[in-house]
């Protein structure tokens, strides 16, 4: 099998980027070791940012 992008890891990151490259026409492979307490599948995908607003630039995320 031939592809464009080969993408370790089906995390946030790698799903978006899997993600972003389909809609732009390249083909892509995903490889991920599917480990049962990885962090993706922990926090379901969510986004929990724990600093407060005085503690980091980024509060308004």
């Amino acid at each position: 099998m031939q592809v464009d992008y080969l993408i370790v890891g089906q995390g946030i990151a790698g799903s978006l980027l899997a993600l972003n490259l389909l809609e732009r026409g390249r083909t892509v492979l995903v490889i991920d070791d599917g480990h049962r307490t990885a962090a993706s599948k922990v926090a379901a995908g969510m986004i929990n940012p724990v600093s407060g607003r005085r503690m980091a630039h980024s509060w308004r995320f």
